[in-house]
């Protein structure tokens, strides 16, 4: 009897051994599948925003030479010395505006914020002259003459005057009599008012939470590009005729930073909240970013930051002379190659179809013949 259960015993350890043995080597080869829980869990994690449509595939190869070989350097990466040569070289050339701050942080929701933006702007009669004069202006197309500030506001919108007083204010603050930068500003300034006031009314169709936010983040996202002629005059017009991924690797090599990152330090000097200087700075990096499916609408809404201020671009330099001739799918824009993905973001989807609709379409071609009329838009030199 106790033979046998020594016996027993003897082969119990055996076969437990085996079962051992047996899950060792189901872990270690490669060739198994793992475990349905494990592969759930999986899926739960990498699975992408609910509508997301992939992008086409592309190779390396794939991606335009211009964006395949630009090392766009961000602002987190300056050392204290360069950061600090930049913040003396913009010193030198820039007039901070004093009524900025206000303006960026005026709560256009509020109740108040139109009397507000009326004060503010009728404190600074130059602006208050120059905001009149573009009201009234071809790019608007009024039927009646807009005779006050507070009349602007209530007829044009609160986003579009302050994005317009935005503007102003940014093209005086780099003040220039040099043909050529004139050239470069006026181009530039053109681009920033179509930017801003087409964003304002993409993200409201698109039902974004703040459109008011967008549109500024739109205008400003061009702060950079307007500092940059200034700091180079005889550099002015070869900038202008290149296009914005070799733009920016210029303006690299040249200044060893580009005008996203000068328009960064320039926020920054003069105190606009982190928040916002971070996000302009993020829309503008789209050049070089491909996107993140698993990403928060953070990332619609940069997209539609940098699609807007590329059609302005594109307007204000000449290249269309209609809406339909828009096109943000365009594959031989190496510009917008990695836009294309952010396009089939589900916030997103709808934008190209929204820029063919007819009342997109006629906002659009105000803006073209308006631009079409400018001096910066019958100079030969192109963005």
């Amino acid at each position: 009897m106790e033979l046998i259960l020594v016996v027993a015993g003897i082969v119990a350890v055996i076969a437990a051994a085996a079962v051992i043995l047996l899950r060792n080597r189901h872990a270690e080869d490669p060739a198994q599948p793992a475990a349905e829980p494990v592969t759930r869990a999986a899926r739960s994690v990498a699975a992408p925003l609910p509508g997301w449509k992939p992008p086409v595939a592309a190779t390396a190869a794939a991606v335009p030479s211009p964006i395949a070989s630009l090392r766009l350097q961000r602002t987190l990466q300056l050392d204290p010395p360069q950061r600090q040569r930049l913040v003396t070289l913009l010193r030198q050339v820039a007039k901070p505006p004093a009524v900025l701050p206000r303006l960026v942080s005026l709560d256009v929701l509020a109740d108040a914020a139109p009397r507000e933006l009326a004060d503010l702007v009728m404190r600074e009669p130059p602006l208050a002259a120059k905001l009149l004069g573009r009201a009234n202006s071809a790019f608007y197309a009024l039927q009646s003459p807009i005779a006050s500030i507070p009349h602007a506001i209530s007829y044009l919108g609160i986003n579009a005057v302050r994005s317009m007083a935005l503007g102003f204010l940014l093209e005086e603050t780099f003040p220039s009599t040099d043909p050529a930068v004139r050239r470069y500003s006026d181009r530039t300034w053109t681009a920033a008012m179509v930017a801003g006031e087409l964003c304002a009314l993409l993200a409201m169709r698109l039902r974004f939470n703040d459109p008011a936010a967008l549109s500024m983040q739109a205008v400003l996202s061009f702060l950079g590009e307007i500092a940059v002629p200034v700091l180079g005059p005889d550099r002015a017009d070869e900038l202008g005729r290149l296009e914005l991924p070799e733009r920016l690797a210029r303006q690299q090599d040249w200044l060893g930073a580009s005008s996203l990152v000068l328009g960064s330090v320039l926020m920054h000097e003069w105190a606009l909240p982190d928040a916002l200087v971070h996000e302009v700075e993020a829309a503008g990096r789209i050049v070089v970013t491909p996107v993140n499916p698993r990403e928060t609408l953070h990332a619609a809404e940069r997209a539609l930051v940098y699609a807007c201020a590329r059609i302005g671009e594109a307007i204000a330099a000449g290249k269309v002379v209609q809406a339909g001739q828009l096109d943000l799918t365009s594959a031989d824009d190496a510009a917008c190659y990695y836009l294309q993905g952010y396009l089939r973001l589900p916030a997103l989807v709808r934008l190209p179809d929204l820029l063919a609709s007819p009342d997109a379409a006629s906002v659009l071609n105000r803006m073209i013949a308006s631009a079409a009329a400018a001096p910066a838009a019958s100079s030969s030199v192109t963005a």
